[in-house]
């Protein structure tokens, strides 16, 4: 995830926009469509942050914002001011920018993180590849298994404790 997390450039917009979209996948463990749809007046800055998800089937979550994650989404909007309701992670012509086109700029990160991790060239990640890295490291932190599920919104707790590495 750091070496990821350092690739893109974040002296320009578009390379700022994607650390603190990958940021926000990792600290959220939202879908990529959750973080693509995500508007300003879902964000709670005040502490302790929090954002508010809609996920599948128009539920809705409360999962917790690191203070660094919460003051990068802060820091973008200073730089690329949008209305309450409009959506956050844009493109250079204020669109929404599409899940195909995140995959798009994933792969070439991760290509870009090989030079210094050479162990990712074994990797296939994928936007959804952060929200599983999400769930692992906080059950590797020791947080209950219960928090997690409601953290991610998963439906059964199967889907939480049978992830893909943990048994």
């Amino acid at each position: 995830m750091t070496a990821i997390l350092a690739q893109p450039d974040r002296s320009t917009l578009e390379g700022m926009r994607d650390h603190v979209l990958l940021s926000f996948l990792y600290n959220s463990g939202a879908r990529i469509q959750e973080a693509l749809d995500l508007c300003p007046e879902a964000i709670r800055f005040e502490s302790p942050s929090c954002v508010r998800l809609t996920g599948k089937g128009r539920k809705e979550r409360i999962c917790p914002l690191w203070p660094e994650t919460a003051l990068l989404l802060k820091k973008l909007l200073e730089r690329q001011p949008r209305a309450p309701d409009q959506r956050l992670f844009v493109n250079r012509y204020g669109e929404p920018l599409s899940a195909s086109g995140v995959r798009f700029k994933l792969a070439a990160y991760v290509k870009a993180a090989t030079e210094a991790t050479p162990t990712l060239r074994t990797k296939h990640v994928t936007p959804h590849a952060f929200r599983h890295a999400t769930a692992v490291h906080l059950i590797s932190a020791g947080v209950d298994v219960t928090v997690i599920r409601s953290w991610l919104g998963h439906v059964s707790l199967d889907t939480t404790t049978t992830m893909p590495g943990q048994s």
